[in-house]
């Protein structure tokens, strides 16, 4: 729904059975979920020079914050997506310890730094549906966005690609491609006819992979 909010929701013998919003619509459903969000707090870093924005607390490629020495990682931090360098923030277990580990080892070596260079991925199952999320799968200027369908086999795809790049990825059933997708983003390698090739719901990520 675009440009509309939830008003009310309709039950019927102690069952959810619609929705209605502000606009007037009412559209019928059996189950509602609701997504509550996630909020971090920072007040508590007030006054101690650590900077934080509307995401978290803002680190640098190395996961270190604006004082020198200190490092954050995980769900409370602010940082550059290392595939378009736009600001996100990172919300699941895996990139939690991925960063964290990463944030303890610069910390110990400070001499000897690496920088963050982890792939978002997330995935979940519903109502015998795979869906995953991989990269930064946001819109943006100079970012393309090409679908592929597959209706009959309820597979489904949104690719984002930025300047031959492939960047995020939106996928329905296409639980097999998902690591190939990320070794794509990885490798940060340009595909040639890259909107093309990844519109057809034909294309083979694993041969597009090796070949790329």
């Amino acid at each position: 729904l675009h440009n509309d909010e939830l008003l009310a929701i309709d039950a019927e013998s102690g069952k959810a059975a619609a929705i209605r919003t502000v606009q007037g619509q009412r559209i019928a459903a059996d189950f509602i979920g609701i997504g509550m969000g996630l909020g971090r707090d920072t007040a508590w870093l007030s006054g101690s020079g650590v900077a934080c924005g509307a995401l978290g607390v803002r680190v640098n490629e190395c996961l270190e914050t604006s004082v020198t020495g200190i490092f954050a990682a995980g769900d409370a931090i602010e940082l550059a997506d290392p595939l378009t360098g736009r600001t996100r923030m990172f919300g699941n277990w895996v990139h939690a310890i991925v960063s964290g580990k990463l944030a303890g080892a610069n910390a110990a070596r400070p001499r000897q730094q690496e920088m963050h260079d982890h792939i978002s991925a997330y995935s979940i199952q519903h109502f015998g549906y795979s869906l995953a999320v991989l990269g930064d799968a946001r819109p943006a200027p100079g970012v393309v966005a090409v679908a592929a369908l597959n209706q009959g086999a309820k597979r489904y795809a949104r690719f984002f690609i930025k300047g031959g790049r492939l960047v995020g990825a939106v996928l329905i059933n296409r639980n097999r491609d998902q690591g190939q997708l990320v070794k794509l983003m990885q490798s940060r390698t340009a595909i040639p006819d890259a909107e093309e090739r990844l519109a057809r719901p034909e294309t083979d990520i694993a041969a597009l992979v090796a070949n790329t």
